[in-house]
């Protein structure tokens, strides 16, 4: 969109950007050029990760998958996940707005000869023709559409999934995106760059939207002969019990929030980006929210037996998973269990949830049990586990 110089000079009101204002063109040819050059660089993480941490990333999505999976990467840009996926004998498809990325995508996959499907097309109008049994939408690619817009895609992924079916989603944090829409305006000189490939001056201001919880941005690209183009750009910022609710009404549960030892984000995006893993529920595996109180819902599954050889809990990580988003888990929660048992279900949800808690039980062997599990995954700073009698346990403090 080209215009006077004066009409920016002048200007004093508020971002507000148009419906069709709120992406950047990934589309156009000549800008997708420019920012494969990005994608591709391996001296910054901001179009991509360097292709050291994207590989530690690929090794956590094997973990997760049975062998020849079949996976969607939904914003695949220049296809470095499905090329490493394809490698490892998975059967690939990726989806790009970007001419420029998918065209080299589809180059480099057939120089080594793996059969990888790229298709260039916008994710919201994408409709596959077969099932899939993984689905990724990395670095953040969730937060550039509007909350109307996540919600239709997370529930085409639960649609386009097998039974059982995963979905792992990167989103930036919610302090993340307030951070970038309450940042100050800024402005640079640019022999090239991202928005003009000739010499620019380059001005970008930001706004932050309370209500909408949204974050927008506006780069004014000034050319040598006074020329501006504008774009503009928007980001809906995502807590994450708001992430979890997003999944769970689309049919998702929650399997686990990987931390950054098994997923990096990268030392640009440490702290500001974060995974979750989710399995598609199908229909009678799901808790109604409206008998959730029934007194045996709960119960049954808390069957735990203890004997001198081996501690037995059959409440598996789904169950968890399902428990934790029917009983509203979100960072910061304080728990107390009364009958903790081995201390599977706090520490689980103290890693997955954030929460902090304390259990208490009256076998010595749950307890140990309890004390190393919460050691496994690292959560022993949040979650603590007591030998007592729960009937005769007191406490100063609120839960």
């Amino acid at each position: 969109m080209m215009m006077d110089i004066s009409a920016v000079i002048f200007a004093t009101h508020r971002i507000r950007l148009l419906p069709d204002e709120g992406k950047i063109p990934w589309d156009e040819p000549a800008f997708s050029q420019r920012m494969l050059e990005n994608h591709l660089s391996q001296d910054h993480d901001w179009a991509s990760r360097r292709l050291t941490v994207i590989e530690q990333q690929v090794t956590w999505i094997t973990r997760q998958l049975p062998a020849g999976a079949c996976i969607l990467d939904l914003g695949c840009g220049p296809g470095f996940y499905t090329r490493l996926l394809a490698e490892r004998g998975f059967h690939c498809t990726g989806v790009d707005f970007s001419p420029a990325s998918i065209k080299w995508a589809r180059q480099r996959a057939q120089a080594a000869d793996l059969n990888i499907d790229y298709i260039q097309q916008d994710i919201r109008t994408y409709h596959p023709t077969e099932p899939f049994d993984f689905i990724m939408m990395t670095f953040g690619e969730l937060n550039v559409f509007s909350a109307t817009d996540a919600q239709s895609l997370i529930s085409h992924c639960a649609q386009w999934l097998k039974p059982g079916g995963k979905l792992l989603v990167e989103v930036h944090t919610f302090d993340e995106v307030k951070r970038q829409g309450m940042a100050q305006a800024s402005w640079q000189r640019c022999p090239h760059g991202l928005f003009l490939a000739e010499p620019h001056l380059l001005l970008t201001e930001n706004a932050w939207d309370e209500e909408a919880q949204t974050s927008s941005t506006q780069f004014w690209a000034i050319a040598e002969n006074g020329g501006t183009t504008r774009f503009g750009s928007q980001m809906k910022a995502w807590r994450d019990d708001e992430c979890i609710s997003l999944l769970g009404d689309a049919g998702f549960t929650v399997l686990q929030r990987p931390d950054s030892h098994t997923w990096p984000v990268g030392e640009t995006f440490a702290g500001k980006l974060f995974a979750l893993l989710a399995e598609k529920t199908t229909p009678t595996e799901r808790i109604s929210l409206s008998k959730r109180n029934k007194p045996m819902d709960i119960p049954r599954i808390f069957t735990i037996s203890e004997s001198e050889h081996r501690i037995h809990n059959p409440f598996t990580p789904e169950k968890y998973a399902t428990l934790g988003h029917v009983l509203r888990m979100k960072p910061g929660m304080r728990i107390l269990d009364l009958g903790s048992g081995s201390g599977e279900m706090l520490c689980t949800w103290a890693r997955d949830y954030g929460v902090t808690g304390t259990g208490i039980d009256i076998s010595p062997l749950f307890t140990t049990q309890a004390k190393q599990r919460a050691e496994e995954l690292g959560v022993s700073e949040f979650v603590h586990f007591i030998h007592n009698d729960a009937a005769g346990y007191i406490d100063e403090e609120k839960y």
